[in-house]
């Protein structure tokens, strides 16, 4: 059985720069990547959330129990 799928920072980071990669390269692969594909549906969910994971964890503290799954 495969374990869940969980945001980490190093994902985090590797899907944002994978997103801004094949932002411009969309016609050289045929089908997107996971990972970009996970960030852009995270994005889509919520849209104008500022990047959790880039604001300080002591700050994170009052969104802990929000709705925003970081």
């Amino acid at each position: 059985m495969a374990k869940p799928f969980r945001w980490t920072r190093a994902k985090y980071k590797r899907a944002r720069h994978l997103t801004r990669l094949f932002g411009g390269l969309l016609n050289w692969r045929s089908e997107v990547p996971v990972l970009v594909r996970r960030y852009q549906e995270l994005e889509e969910q919520y849209p104008n959330y500022r990047d959790p994971l880039l604001t300080p964890l002591r700050y994170r503290a009052a969104l802990r129990f929000d709705d925003v799954p970081f």
